[in-house]
C-alpha cells in the first residue's frame, strides 16, 4: 500500500512557492503535452488553497517526475533548515581530490571534509603528547 503524502506548516507553504515558480518556468513543462502547462495555470489560478485541493491539483497537473522533484525539493529544504549550509570556494584539483576520497568512502563532500578534518585535529593533539 503506498503511504499517504500530507502537506503540513513548511511542506504546505514551500509546495505552493515551488508550484508557483514552476507555473512560470515554460522548461519545465517541455517535456509534457502543450496545453498541459496551460491548463495548470488555468487550474491553479481558480483554486482554493488548502491542503487537500494542492495535493489533489499536484496529482492532476504533475506527472511522477514532476512529483518526485517537488518532493526531493521539499526535503532537500526541510534537510537545509535543520543542517544550515554555508558557500566554500575551492580550485578544481582540490575539488576533485576531495570528491575522490568522499566516493572512496561514500561520503558526501562535507562528511568528508569533516573526517580529514578530525583526523588533522587528532594527530594535532597526538603531537602534543610527544
Amino acid at each position: 500500500m503506498k503511504r499517504k503524502w500530507i502537506l503540513r506548516g513548511s511542506d504546505y507553504n514551500r509546495a505552493i512557492d515551488y508550484i508557483e515558480r514552476k507555473l512560470q518556468d515554460k522548461s519545465y513543462w517541455a517535456h509534457r503535452p502543450f496545453d498541459a502547462l496551460h491548463y495548470a495555470r488555468e487550474s491553479w489560478s481558480r483554486l482554493n488553497l488548502n491542503e487537500k485541493n494542492v495535493l489533489n491539483w499536484i496529482a492532476r497537473h504533475f506527472d511522477p517526475i514532476q512529483t518526485n522533484k517537488l518532493r526531493t525539493a521539499l526535503r532537500v529544504a526541510k534537510s537545509r533548515q535543520k543542517n544550515p549550509t554555508a558557500s566554500l570556494s575551492i580550485d578544481l584539483p582540490t575539488h576533485q581530490r576531495l570528491a575522490e576520497y568522499a566516493n572512496r568512502y561514500g561520503v558526501t563532500l562535507s562528511e568528508a571534509i569533516d573526517r580529514l578534518l578530525d583526523l588533522a585535529n587528532q594527530q594535532d593533539r597526538q603531537a602534543k603528547l610527544f
